[in-house]
């Protein structure tokens, strides 16, 4: 009768199986499991298991299912709340808010549970005073005991007081709503909530079934201005998509503007919802004329004076914008900018050809004498140009050899260009010459 080793029975499989997956299966699946892989022959064959031939249906038919012993990935199932995480450690939701989003809040949502964390923000907003948890460290450290948290106050520096801090951060934790029982050393303490724990810094205090309050966000909020002020047709480069929308209503408005933004915009749905639309519905309601806009008492109340400050500013203090959108002055500006370019670069064609009628007029003149090498002659210099040796890319060195007006430059290398012209250009600008010509005599 053949044995099977686990090699032999992982070939039985389609597709194969290793010996090592067959292993994994017998120690997830050991006999007592309520689907427990088929048991080998109880004498192993050079020391590993083995099966004999009549398993050999069974061994194929055998499916894995529930949760092996001791690893595995779970099945699918109902992933947890959102705020699962943050209730379990006794802190009130964010509703997915960031820690810069997050209100100044300590809340616990079980009774008679407070975390340690919030017992750290309380000491540091009441006393001042920073935390640690780690346990060798000195000064005040803050450990999770279950549903308690431990305090300690300890100072490797006698000149330090840590009996006074101690009572200072019991004081401050009492005032906060927290149940302290002071330890027999003085420097300690045991701290609870009480059974319906409320505690907030630097606000009024809210219910347990307050639901958290999304701050509004300045950044978000310009990104909407941003992306608003862009045209919603191609065709009118003057005209602000939030201008568009229906302004006889906030709601219509925003739930507009809201639509265009998420289908015509790469905003992420938090940003467009965390901006501060009454101020944006305030702004673009100014801008549109003899629209029929209600009474503005039922209008919403913008949070900040940054839409009647932009309402009321001028685009700029230029006479020359007087009268002009946004737009036309960036396209004003542009023109200028343009303009400006064109006649440095003029003037830089002029340097480089030359004016032949000037009186002060100099001709420049190349000469290679050799690929890679030539000699430059000006009105007063004379120089050599070779290439750079060891570079990918040509470039050539430019060295004076004789110069009327600088000798101390002379048998130095002044500067490096790419080209001939820009050589010769090069030497004339050296010895001060604004109106040149650089001739190029490439020998055949």
């Amino acid at each position: 009768m053949a044995a099977l080793d686990r090699a032999a029975v992982g070939a039985l499989y389609d597709p194969p199986l290793t010996a090592a997956a067959i292993k994994t299966r017998q120690k997830r699946y050991p006999p007592g499991h309520p689907n427990a892989y088929p048991a080998p022959l109880p004498e192993p064959v050079n020391g590993g298991p083995v099966w004999d031939e009549s398993q050999i249906e069974e061994l194929r038919a055998w499916k894995g299912a529930g949760r092996g012993k001791g690893g595995g990935r779970r099945r699918k199932a109902t992933p947890p709340p959102a705020d699962a995480h943050a209730r379990a450690h006794g802190r009130t939701p964010t509703g997915g808010m960031s820690d810069a989003e997050q209100p100044d809040t300590l809340t616990s949502t079980k009774p008679g549970r407070v975390s340690a964390s919030n017992v750290s923000r309380v000491i540091r907003a009441k006393v001042g005073m920073r935390t640690e948890n780690r346990p060798t460290r000195d000064g005040v450290r803050c450990a999770q005991w279950d549903d308690r948290v431990r305090v300690r106050v300890s100072y490797d520096d006698d000149r330090y007081d840590a009996v006074g801090d101690a009572a200072r951060i019991e004081t401050a934790l009492t005032e906060a709503g927290y149940a302290v029982e002071r330890k027999p050393d003085d420097v300690a303490m045991i701290v609870s909530c009480r059974v319906a724990p409320v505690t907030v810094v630097g606000a009024e205090p809210i219910g347990d079934s307050a639901p958290p309050v999304r701050p509004i966000n300045r950044r978000a909020t310009a990104d909407v201005f941003r992306n608003l002020q862009r045209p919603k047709d191609k065709r009118d480069p003057w005209g602000s998509a939030g201008e568009t929308f229906d302004v006889s209503s906030f709601e219509i408005y925003r739930e507009s503007a809201k639509r265009w933004l998420a289908e015509n915009s790469e905003l992420k749905h938090r940003t467009i919802e965390s901006a501060d639309w009454p101020e944006i519905y305030e702004y673009f309601r100014s801008q549109v004329k003899d629209a029929d806009v209600p009474e503005a008492a039922s209008v919403p109340t913008p949070t900040s004076d940054l839409a009647a400050d932009l309402a009321a500013r001028p685009i700029s203090d230029d006479p020359d914008h007087a009268g002009m959108s946004l737009w036309e002055v960036i396209n004003h500006e542009n023109a200028k900018v343009r303009q400006e370019r064109e006649r440095l670069k003029a003037e830089a064609r002029k340097r480089v050809t030359g004016d032949p009628n000037a009186a002060d007029h100099a001709n420049i003149h190349v000469d290679v004498v050799e690929p890679g090498s030539a000699v430059v002659v000006g009105p007063g210099f004379q120089a050599r140009v070779g290439v750079v040796e060891g570079r990918k890319s040509r470039l050539y060195w430019i060295e004076l050899s004789s110069s009327d007006t600088h000798p101390d430059d002379v048998e130095k290398v002044i500067g490096h260009a790419r080209t001939y012209a820009a050589a010769g250009a090069l030497l004339a600008q050296h010895h001060g010459l604004t109106n040149y010509t650089v001739d190029v005599d490439q020998e055949k």
